[in-house]
């Protein structure tokens, strides 16, 4: 305890173990992210927690974020990591999505990849410029991967709001991008 009679950092985490949560299955990059962060987090933390991942796979990361908004501990002892487009989902229309991203406290993230999109080379998408005004139909895991998530904030900004630039088809994706870690804000 701190002299003032608070309990400090230190007292707040000793002995106890802070979950980071995965979005996606075991075994995958964002799961391999949690578990590197996991193996030197606790240290830097004071009272050094013990630091447990566990694995919550469901639309992408969805389901745990808005379980996360809904019902997980506001003390900090929980972390979730999930598909970067989750946050965007709410913002850009999403109806799945039962959380406020403003309300989560954004901490970090584990990676810093460069997005690209390549067209191939028969198709009529070459530049950036044909893009503004042709069709370029691309691949995604759902409605809050990163393609279709770059063609929602793409529509809605000028000058592409008029033009139909991205169309998302499912396919699979290995890439898993940066790998947004978030906490409930108080």
């Amino acid at each position: 305890m701190h002299r003032s009679g608070a309990q400090t950092v230190a007292d707040f985490y000793r002995g106890k173990s802070l979950t980071i949560t995965v979005g996606l299955s075991a075994g995958g990059g964002y799961d391999l992210h949690a578990r590197v962060l996991a193996k030197y987090f606790g240290r830097h933390i004071p009272g050094a927690p013990a630091i447990v991942v566990k694995n919550s796979p469901g639309a992408g990361g969805l389901a745990l974020v808005n379980a996360l908004a809904a019902t997980v501990s506001r003390d900090g002892t929980e972390l979730a990591t999930f598909d970067r487009g989750i946050a965007l989902d709410p913002l850009l229309g999403g109806s799945q999505a039962r959380f406020d991203p403003l309300k989560l406290g954004w901490i970090g993230s584990t990676d810093n990849d460069a997005s690209t999109c390549l067209s191939w080379h028969t198709a009529a998408v070459k530049t950036m410029d044909d893009v503004l005004r042709r069709e370029l139909i691309v691949g995604g895991t759902g409605a809050t991967a990163g393609y279709a998530t770059t063609r929602s904030t793409f529509s809605c900004s000028s000058p592409c709001r008029r033009a139909p630039i991205i169309r998302r088809c499912r396919s699979r994706s290995t890439s898993p991008g940066p790998t947004p870690i978030a906490r409930r804000s108080r």
